[in-house]
């Protein structure tokens, strides 16, 4: 694992060409090093104010992940952690609930829990809404 002092200087070189914020799994990619080494390297930079969170990504509805901080080479302040809008919060929520009603009905149907049939009612292609209701 590489030691924050060796790969901080690495992290800085590769912010400060990049003409974009990049997140800690992008850096790590780029610089072919594990995500703990650049976190470690991007805490001790960002102590020492050489680094800031420039804006945050979070990945589209239909794919699953935490939101990530998008970092940029300088001593700007970091911009707040965005919260849900109550449609996202309600979107979730709802989908976390059909879920849920999609095992119940399963294992109502079938008498047991079949993992295959999950795997092809994730990956059918959903019907479109029609236009009246």
């Amino acid at each position: 694992m590489a030691r924050p002092a060796l790969a901080r200087p690495r992290i800085l070189e590769l912010l400060s060409a990049a003409r974009h914020p990049m997140t800690r799994e992008q850096i790590a990619d780029e610089l072919e090093m594990t995500i703990g080494a650049v976190k470690d390297a991007v805490r001790s930079a960002k102590k020492a104010r050489l680094v800031y969170i420039a804006d945050w990504y979070r990945p589209p509805i239909d794919e699953h992940g935490r939101k990530s901080q998008m970092l940029a080479l300088g001593n700007k302040p970091d911009v707040p952690e965005p919260r849900l809008t109550g449609a996202q919060y309600s979107r979730r929520t709802r989908q976390r609930h059909n879920a849920v009603y999609r095992v119940r009905e399963s294992i109502r149907r079938h008498g047991y829990l079949n993992p295959y049939l999950q795997l092809l009612c994730r990956s059918a292609p959903k019907k479109p809404r029609s236009a009246t209701a």
